[in-house]
């Protein structure tokens, strides 16, 4: 009231000054000079509060502003107290330059905080010195700590590693700048030799110039490696010493740890493929001997007859050796070998693979230091008694009681792998074991415990010690409290076991009660059969509405799609040096989208060229080379969908809140480590993960090998998301339905509700053993939820989640390590027990509501549907990625991911200007037959031919809104 009694007591122009200034405070957090505002926003205020628009504003006196700033400020509560705010801008910026590198963030970060805490802002120019500032502190605070402490022979080693110095070489452990980037080839026996010696040598210098660097944090350690990681030698001889020799260090110790990852997963690998030669080769065998099943089938039919055919004992058995031929011998052999055929045999097919590995295999385990993550120690006894033994060329050991020699640990081994280790039947007393089988044996136990965090390798970084990748419990105590109100979760295991059973028993009394009004869910012999529902309806003039839209929208290439979309949303601003200075390059713009064309379309730098006829190869890939990271891809994806979301087209097509998962098969070279064999294709290559919006935008991607279970990502695109699209359901296909996955995601506020082909052979559980049900109680299974296993590890689970949440986990490391194949990992049988109960929840759920089913079945096609987007966008070089560059590979797979995102953005904005100006002239565009639009429409684009790249095309407006 105050406010108004002094606006209308004023001057036409101090009223005109004042409703000005109170705006820019509005909407800028500062005032500025009334007579700089732009004269159209002069004009319309000045329309609105019913001034003259042609009042001169220099003659808005200074003291009269003075005023009536002091009294907006009192109005809107904003303090003014420079001081205090210099202090929280100084302490804001220094913390967000420890995590971010683009000045711009840093700025973002401060005003966020400064509104917050309802100061007004400074001016820009301010915030550029002081976060410019803040990050200079906090970089050379950084390379100060590292450099510090590296004496003058490890600075040598770093210069001549990148030449500026020569130095003499010794046992073979220098490496220069380039060769310290190698990645490994594809894992043959020669190539992971040569790539074993690699691994020693980095191994060798990392320990010349090891530093602790975990004082940097993740996201921080991360920004500096990629900026290592594209420096070649002249970038580094150009850099500050201090600069040099920090990133330097952290490249070695990161270089070395991800080496050491590759040196695991190879070992995983080769066990995977010498288990699958050997089931391979049974399946093959056992084809072979199908005959030999007959006659034995064939035999025991007619010795049945003989028997029966026969009165005396005598004569049956006469009868019996006719049958038998007097091959009694003969035929307990043939009996004996096909009785190998049966349980985990395959192991007897095992040895063969496994000789032409085992030497490189003893090397792979030599670089590694193995240990238990658990008090249980037998696979670090069974590796000790292995090597102990590595030289021996008997078939058999003897065993002894001596207590001082090394013992074999048979604690773990399986009732099959027993029967070949030791020959003799389970319980039987054990005098030797067979050589190899014990160490195919150990071996695999050891692919096992490694996948599961059973077992660590010192010194990696995926499968290092996975307690260090968890809040500490002192970390945990302080969030907890924060995590449980914030996800609406009890902080007391009790109650939160106590919920879950009513949430379990409330969803199955409620099924019950509507079995009878449910013509779609019949149960027979204890499975639920769901009819199928009929076709949902399309609007009659959807046809119609679609053909006129299509009609509006403009026939264009697709460079001038990117030329478009860089033109409305400046995308290429994100795209500085890694350094963090500005773009010296001139017509930065186009460079960029002639390389998001290269890249994104999967053409490459050479045929870009020859397409567009601006840039050569070698700019194009430098932008790419020098330019671009995985995590500014991240941050122009997420400008993109903030931008998309605003138009209001999508929400008729989904609310946001949902996202569906699916993977696209990449061809690839064979030569690097991702490649792997898919079986559906049957071709090499990896797999592209998408996580699309039911707005149809994609929000996350990622590209992952063809031998990794896809469920193990699903959860990194709903975390890390950090877009104003917030989804909290995600719908995948059958590979979804893991029930520590649903346990998991339980613990983040995530829904699974996955499209599940077989779902009604899952099991069923009950909260109680006393709970029955009328209608639906053969539905469930005997089996009980062990409720006092999810009590007992409530916070070592919560403990688990607040790690994903704070970033110092990621959910795919954690799914991973929660495998099947754990023997020791109670938190694997906590979240399997957690996730039996939401996975029932979710499946009684989805056999009650037929709108669930439709929703589910509409957003995992629209995951198809993008699939297939994906497909016709990477037209270049038949989509095989023809990088084997491993940092590479992922950029490619992003590139592709926003060119897929411009195109959408593109698509739909032109999509809401034809359905306005159809509507303006008074064409009918029912909303019943907006639901059935998608922006995945490439009739009217051009993607082959040669293109003219030109930035100064005038580009339409964007209408986000409808008519």
């Amino acid at each position: 009231m105050a406010l108004h009694r002094s606006f209308r007591t004023l001057g036409a122009i101090s009223r005109l000054g004042f409703m000005i200034t109170l705006k820019c405070y509005q909407y800028l957090g500062r005032p500025i000079q009334a007579v700089k505002i732009d004269v159209s926003i002069k004009k319309y205020i000045a329309a609105v509060i019913g001034v003259d628009s042609n009042l001169d504003l220099r003659n808005y006196n200074k003291k009269t502003r003075k005023r009536h700033i002091k009294i907006i400020r009192e109005y809107l509560k904003l303090s003014a107290n420079k001081h205090e705010r210099r202090k929280i801008m100084k302490q804001i910026a220094l913390n967000s330059a420890t995590t971010k590198e683009n000045l711009a963030d840093i700025i973002n970060a401060v005003i966020d905080e400064l509104i917050k805490s309802k100061f007004e802002l400074p001016s820009f120019k301010r915030l550029v010195r002081l976060t410019r500032a803040a990050r200079t502190v906090v970089n050379n605070g950084n390379y100060m700590e590292i450099v510090s402490k590296l004496i003058d022979e490890q600075k040598q080693l770093i210069d001549a590693m990148i030449g500026l110095i020569v130095i003499e070489e010794k046992n073979g452990d220098h490496l220069s700048w380039f060769a310290l980037k190698q990645e490994p080839k594809k894992p043959t026996t020669n190539t992971i030799k040569q790539y074993v010696n690699y691994v020693n040598r980095l191994k060798s210098i990392r320990q010349k110039v090891y530093f602790d660097i975990n004082f940097i944090t993740p996201a921080r350690l991360e920004q500096l490696r990629d900026e290592a990681m594209i420096a070649d030698i002249d970038d580094m001889k150009r850099m500050r010493p201090i600069k040099r020799y920090a990133l330097a260090t952290i490249l070695i110790n990161m270089k070395t740890a991800s080496a050491i990852d590759d040196l695991v997963q190879v070992l995983i690998m080769w066990m995977r493929k010498i288990e699958a030669l050997a089931k391979a080769k049974l399946e093959e065998y056992r084809l072979e001997q199908a005959d030999k099943t007959d006659d034995f089938v064939k035999l025991l039919y007619n010795t049945l007859l003989a028997i029966k055919n026969n009165d005396t004992a005598r004569e049956k058995v006469r009868a019996i050796e006719e049958q038998l031929g007097g091959k009694i011998d003969e035929l307990i052999e043939q009996c004996k070998e096909h009785l190998k055929l049966t349980d985990e045999n395959h192991i007897v097919w095992m040895q063969k693979p496994y000789h032409n590995k085992r030497h490189v295999i003893f090397q792979l385990i030599d670089n590694l230091t193995v240990l238990s993550s658990t008090n249980d120690k037998s696979i670090e006894n069974g590796l000790k008694f292995i090597f102990h033994h590595r030289n021996s060329h008997k078939e058999w050991i003897e065993l002894n009681d001596d207590p001082s020699t090394i013992q074999p640990d048979l604690s773990f081994l399986s009732e099959g792998w027993l029967k070949v280790v030791t020959g003799l039947p389970k319980g039987t007393p054990i005098k030797k074991i067979h050589h190899y089988y014990y160490e195919m044996a150990v071996f695999a136990m050891l692919k096992n415990d490694l996948n599961c965090s059973d077992a660590y390798v010192e010194g990696a970084f995926i499968y290092d010690d996975p307690n260090k990748q968890f809040v500490t419990w002192e970390e945990f105590n302080e969030e907890v409290d924060n995590y449980c109100n914030v996800n609406q979760l009890p902080k007391e295991p009790g109650k939160f076991t106590a919920l879950k059973q009513i949430k379990l028993q409330q969803t199955a009394k409620m099924v019950d009660d509507n079995y009878q009004e449910n013509p779609n869910l019949i149960i027979e012999n204890g499975l639920p059969i769901l009819k199928k529902l009929p076709k949902k309806k399309d609007h009659p003039d959807l046809e119609k509405s679609k053909k006129l839209i299509m009609n509006e929208m403009p026939i264009i290439s697709i460079v001038d799609v990117l030329v478009d979309v860089e033109n409305w949303l400046n995308l290429s601003l994100h795209f500085k040096p890694l350094s963090g200075h500005e773009v010296r390059i001139r017509n930065y713009p186009s460079r960029f989208v002639a390389t998001s064309l290269s890249y994104g379309c999967n053409l490459g730098p050479t045929q870009t060229e020859r397409s567009l006829s601006k840039f050569t190869r070698k700019q194009i890939a430098w932008l790419f080379n020098h330019h671009v990271t995985e995590l500014k891809l991240v941050k122009v994806l997420r400008k993109l969908v903030n931008r998309y979301n605003l138009f209001v087209l999508p929400k008729h097509w989904g609310l946001g809140d949902s996202v569906s998962v699916d993977g696209t098969f990449w061809d690839m070279y064979q030569q690097n480590l991702l490649a792997a064999h898919h079986i559906r294709y049957g071709r090499y290559g990896g797999v592209g993960y998408y996580h699309v919006s039911d707005t149809y935008i994609a929000l996350f991607s990622n590209f992952i090998s063809c031998g990794v279970h896809e469920s193990v990502y699903l959860l990194d695109g709903i975390v890390e998301n950090d877009s104003d699209i917030k989804p909290n359901k995600v719908h995948g296909d059958s590979w979804a339905q893991s029930e520590v996955l649903f346990g998991l995601a339980s613990l983040l506020s995530i829904l699974i509700m996955p499209r599940i082909k077989h779902f009604k052979y899952l099991y069923y559980y009950k909260a109680s053993s006393k709970d029955h049900y009328e209608h639906i109680d053969e539905l469930f299974t005997e089996k009980q939820i062990d409720w006092e296993l999810i009590e007992t590890h409530y916070h070592d689970m919560l403990r688990v989640a607040i790690s994903i949440q704070k970033g110092k986990a990621k959910a795919s490391t954690v799914l991973r390590k929660l495998c099947s194949k754990s023997r020791k990992n109670k938190l694997y049988f906590a979240f399997r027990e957690l996730g039996r109960v939401e996975r029932s929840i979710f499946l009684l759920n989805y056999i009650n509501d037929p709108e669930m089913r439709r929703m589910i079945q509409a957003s995992t096609c629209k995951s198809e549907e993008f699939n297939q987007f994906i497909d016709w966008i990477r037209f270049g070089d038949g989509g095989v990625i023809g990088d084997n560059l491993r940092f590479n590979q992922r950029k490619i797979i992003k590139f592709n991911h926003l060119v897929a995102n411009m195109l959408i953005f593109h698509t739909v904005a032109h999509q809401t200007k034809a359905i306005n100006k159809l509507r303006s002239q008074g064409v009918d565009i029912p909303i019943g037959t907006l639901t059935g639009i998608a922006p995945y429409w490439t009739e009217h684009i051009n993607r082959f031919g040669a293109f003219h790249l030109n930035m100064d095309k005038m580009a339409t407006n964007i209408e986000y809104d409808l008519q």
